[in-house]
């Protein structure tokens, strides 16, 4: 089955991806993205965790699944099960230590900032798109004040937010190149987004839902099968992570 036909996004007029001026102010405004992290990191050091908050929790409910206690049985819990298991997991690999915590949100902070530069330079220059990437750091990944992704509210939340901008990276990619494997990948990453936060798959699949209706409509018929391909993983994963707690939760009552 041939593929739909790509979809050109809307660009500035002197857009030239492929010059090397282009690569060089790509090139330049990322570096000055890195500095700019480093000044930051260096500012809020060590002043990301408020236990007093949500922070404690945080801290917390990994070391009690490592003592043996179940998820939402013998702890009360909010969100899915992903966060908790992968710090829990975390903890086992590197330690029981505050560090452990702040360098996986420093990971999701770099992959956010990354895709949100990319994300950006779909439509802005690589000096707009650095200012752009700028403010969310700032504001967001390395914020001191009440939570960040290095130590965010809930763990839950900036892993679901990664998730979230991975699936509209690969949503992007679908509308300018068509190709059913981005649709494909979109899909896990909603699956994983509504295993950290079910409410963010939602926020994750409106932009895949746009994409598919744009190359429907430039192809004048419904494309189901990058849409089913895209669905799959999805529901698979959902139903991998949420399938043995409905079964426990049964077995319970």
């Amino acid at each position: 089955m041939s593929q739909a036909a790509p979809i050109s996004p809307s660009l500035p007029p002197s857009d030239d991806r492929g010059s090397a001026t282009e690569r060089y102010h790509d090139w330049a405004a990322l570096l000055a993205l890195a500095l700019l992290f480093g000044v930051m990191l260096v500012a809020t050091w060590q002043r990301w965790t408020h236990p007093i908050v949500d922070h404690g929790r945080e801290m917390n409910v990994p070391l009690r699944l490592l003592d043996g206690e179940r998820l939402y049985l013998d702890i009360t819990y909010h969100y899915g099960p992903f966060a908790a298991h992968v710090n829990a997991l975390l903890y086992r690999v590197f330690g029981v230590h505050l560090s452990t915590l702040h360098a996986a949100g420093l990971v999701c902070a770099v992959v956010i900032l990354l895709m949100t530069y990319w994300l950006a330079r779909r439509v802005l220059s690589p000096w707009e798109a650095a200012l752009s990437t700028a403010l969310v750091m700032i504001t967001c990944a390395l914020s001191a004040a009440m939570g960040s992704y290095v130590q965010p509210y809930a763990y839950a939340a900036v892993y679901g937010w990664t998730f979230v901008l991975a699936a509209l990276v690969c949503s992007a990619r679908y509308v300018t190149s068509c190709r059913n494997t981005s649709m494909w990948w979109a899909g896990v990453w909603i699956g994983a987004t509504v295993t950290c936060k079910p409410e963010l798959g939602v926020l994750a699949s409106a932009p895949l839902g746009v994409a598919w209706l744009l190359a429907s409509l430039s192809e004048r018929r419904w494309l189901w099968r990058p849409l089913g391909l895209a669905a799959v993983p999805a529901l698979a994963i959902a139903l991998i992570a949420y399938a043995p707690l409905m079964v426990t939760g049964a077995a319970q009552m």
